[in-house]
């Protein structure tokens, strides 16, 4: 997969390979970032656009249309017969609070009430209740003739929105954004930003499907202490789920057997980590003797590695999924750098794809060294994102793969400053 990215948050240009190891160095606020949101919004939106457009149409319907009719049927019906019940029935689900079982009324559902009413004597009814029928209607067939097209663009502005908080286009510039997607040559996705939304897309729909299955962006590893609590971001709840499963079935052994012995023999050692089902929180245990630590107050490296040993463990990471992390050096002190960065060679030498942004020369230096050690050099790709000299808010990332120096140079030239007293 290769996507080219022009003016898109700080990012003036970008034309990066993704496939096995993409590793994004770079100075803070460079727009390293920037890309792993743009793969995240694209891979989410693929795989989800049709249930996110018809899920949020519905949703437009039931509160602004559906309620109000049966609220105002309600009043008028005879309150003894089976459309009666169910329209009763139908309305404590809508008025639940927090309203969970409503997605349950689904298009198919709101239609079928919809025409149940409209076939008791119609023309009679109050002027009110038959607009709601009338508006409900037509909205049910604007969804059921929208575009593929505008379906995808629905649900790429609804996940770039999200993950960019509505600032997509460059803050100071405010261009036009364009991003395309290329699978083994051929552009198989494109779609243009202006204003900070999505509104021309174009896409092979076939071809699209060859992309990555799943995409796990780890921003931070501190969403492991929140997995449980309400208002985390749900697709996390969603990834970790298997680890809540309270079934007395014997556990499949995990297809990453042998990357999750390396984190818990290079890391953990005599550690455990695990669930406390009856607490619902993630604990760590020094030994057997050792009472459980609850995650909030285990070391933060440790939670690094073991967001990526569940994740394993529940093979939640699969060879389909597009692995994205975010400066993961940040909580790791520079020897387990090392080893984070031995964790992901080993992850690519098993077929797993990952991008990476960092601004750590050891970390960096440590992909470099593991990259060859396994043989996956062929894999691996190396980009460098520096403040663009033609316009002070953008940033270019450059393919830096056959001159991986300019990295360090970029990167270390700070250092150098203050042993030398300038």
């Amino acid at each position: 997969m290769r996507i080219t990215i022009q003016k898109v948050g700080k990012i003036q240009k970008a034309d990066i390979t993704v496939e096995g190891l993409t590793l994004i160095a770079g100075k803070n606020d460079t727009g390293k970032s920037s890309v792993s949101k743009t793969l995240y919004a694209i891979i989410k939106s693929i795989n989800e656009y049709t249930e996110v457009f018809h899920s949020h149409k519905t949703y437009d319907i039931r509160v602004n249309y559906f309620l109000p009719l049966l609220q105002r049927y309600s009043a008028i019906m005879h309150k003894d017969n089976p459309l009666s019940r169910e329209i009763i029935l139908t309305l404590d689900v809508l008025r639940e609070r927090p309203s969970w079982n409503a997605k349950k009324i689904t298009e198919d559902k709101i239609l079928s009430i919809v025409k149940s009413i409209k076939n008791t004597k119609y023309e009679e009814l109050p002027a009110l209740i038959i607009e709601n029928i009338d508006t409900i209607l037509k909205e049910l067939e604007k969804i059921k003739n929208t575009k593929e097209e505008d379906k995808l663009i629905f649900g790429l502005n609804n996940k770039l929105r999200d993950i960019f908080s509505n600032n997509i286009n460059n803050s100071k510039y405010h261009e036009p954004a364009s991003v395309d997607v290329f699978n083994q040559g051929n552009k198989i996705l494109s779609f243009d930003v202006d204003d900070d939304k999505c509104f021309k897309a174009s896409c092979d729909f076939l071809k699209i499907k060859s992309l990555y299955g799943k995409v796990i962006y780890i921003e931070t590893p501190f969403v492991l202490e929140r997995i449980f609590t309400f208002g985390e971001k749900p697709h996390w709840r969603e990834i970790l789920s298997a680890c809540y499963n309270d079934s007395n079935e014997k556990p499949q052994m995990s297809a990453n057997t042998e990357i999750i012995d390396f984190i818990q023999n290079e890391i953990f050692g005599q550690a455990t980590f695990g669930l406390d089902k009856e607490n619902v929180k993630y604990y760590y245990q020094v030994d057997k003797d050792s009472s459980k630590i609850s995650l909030q107050n285990s070391a933060c490296g440790i939670k690094s590695f073991a967001l990526l040993f569940s994740l394993l463990k529940e093979d939640n990471i699969t060879k389909d999924t597009l692995l994205l992390i975010d400066e993961p050096e940040n909580h790791l002190h520079p020897e387990w750098q090392i080893k984070y960065a031995q964790l992901i060679c080993l992850l690519i030498k098993k077929g797993f794809s990952v991008v990476i942004n960092s601004h750590s020369p050891t970390f960096i230096q440590a992909l470099g060294a593991f990259s060859n050690k396994y043989g996956i050099s062929n894999k691996s790709s190396f980009y460098l994102a520096e403040q663009s000299k033609e316009a002070n808010n953008y940033s270019k990332i450059e393919d830096v793969s056959n001159n991986v120096e300019r990295i360090y140079e970029n990167l270390i030239v700070p250092t150098e400053k203050l042993f030398t007293g300038v």
